[in-house]
């Protein structure tokens, strides 16, 4: 890392994504409102995509243009008035935002396994199963609030949501993995998380935007 970046730069960048999913229900619903939360998205992005330009290697980029590629043009197509994506989405978008309280377990299930991820207790070799075991069991849970109520094509637009701001990641490391073994190595269901103490960054995003 350059002697002239910290980590608190990526803190700040979050803290703008947490703007844009703080509230009751984060999920936009109207017009004005995507508008509010693809400002903020997008501003994240930037701040994050200045960072990395700015403190990470040439190989580093290069992996990070590879996972965020699929969610940067989705986010440019969701952001852009008039789009087929954003109004699909919007069609959606009232059932989502009404499940949206439903999903706070989920939420705070992932939160959880982000902050087992980063446990000194778990060995290098167990970090990326655990993100998938945990990843594969959010997208279950989420799966399983939305579609009895929204139905199935709700739960594509849910996910490719959380995509914009998670990036294709997990999806890319995880869709090959199996859920072998997640019992031993997940939080159990219904842990409460650290929140604001969590040594995870992306724990301490997730409480913050739950308000925990």
């Amino acid at each position: 890392m350059a002697q002239n970046c910290h980590w608190r730069e990526i803190e700040l960048c979050q803290a703008t994504m947490v703007l844009a999913l703080q509230g009751d229900s984060p999920i936009p619903t109207s017009e004005e409102a995507l508008k509010t939360i693809c400002e903020n998205i997008q501003e994240a992005n930037q701040c994050m995509g200045n960072y990395t330009e700015k403190c990470t290697t040439p190989m580093v980029r290069e992996l990070m243009d590879v996972f965020m590629g699929d969610a940067s043009s989705q986010l440019n197509e969701f952001c852009t008035p008039g789009s087929t994506l954003r109004a699909n989405y919007l069609q959606h978008s009232e059932c989502l935002a009404d499940v949206y309280p439903e999903q706070r377990p989920c939420m705070e299930d992932m939160q959880a396994v982000f902050e087992k991820i980063v446990d000194k207790a778990t060995s290098n070799e167990d970090r990326v199963p655990t993100l998938c075991c945990g990843y594969n069991r959010f997208n279950q849970c989420v799966h399983d609030v939305i579609e009895p109520k929204c139905g199935a094509e709700t739960v594509q637009y849910s996910t490719q949501m959380f995509e914009m701001i998670a990036t294709s990641m997990p999806r890319t490391i995880c869709k090959s993995f199996k859920n072998e073994g997640c019992d031993q190595l997940l939080p159990a269901p219904g842990t409460h998380p650290e929140g604001a103490q969590s040594k995870s960054a992306l724990a301490r995003l997730i409480g913050a935007a739950l308000g925990n």
